[in-house]
């Protein structure tokens, strides 16, 4: 199933629900605004109640620049509250936590992932990394999310170049 016991999996329906959120909006808002709006198709009507096919939408996003960042916020705060092996099993198992930062379809995919959610989930990596283990036991881990990391950041990404020599 979920893989490991209930808290897990509770913990990845949760990120599920709130990823496809995140992600069905910006679609829909993407989809507005090259089809040129005004005709309300594609279902934009059902989520702006005063009609205008989707301009609600697209001012919840304009006027809200941390929307985007909502998921990684859930994510860092979940991550603070739970132990560390409960997060670590959470992200590990197959369709888990990193499947939904997937820098082509996921929550790190261009149409989401903006300068504030780059933030969020250094913090997060940052937070995991140091509680790793010194000896080994969670190289494999460390290592998933070294590469994750490595998928989502582009070498030039400031973060990760020591400035000042």
């Amino acid at each position: 199933g979920d893989g490991g016991g209930g808290g897990e999996g509770v913990l990845l329906a949760y990120f599920r629900q709130v990823a496809r959120l995140v992600l069905e909006t910006v679609r829909l808002v993407s989809a507005e605004e090259a089809g040129g709006g005004g005709d309300g198709s594609g279902g934009a009507d059902d989520t702006d109640n005063a009609g205008g096919g989707g301009a609600g939408i697209r001012s919840l996003i304009a006027s809200s620049p941390s929307f985007k960042r909502l998921p990684f916020l859930l994510l860092e705060d979940a991550i603070d509250s739970l132990p560390f092996t409960s997060v670590q099993s959470a992200w590990t198992v197959t369709g888990g936590l990193s499947s939904l930062l997937c820098p082509r379809s996921g929550l790190c995919s261009p149409a989401v992932f903006g300068q504030q959610s780059k933030f969020v989930l250094l913090r997060i990596t940052n937070k995991l990394l140091r509680q790793c283990s010194s000896r080994g036991s969670d190289s494999g881990f460390a290592g998933g999310l070294m590469r994750m990391t490595a998928s989502v950041f582009p070498l030039s990404e400031r973060s990760a170049v020591n400035v000042l020599g």
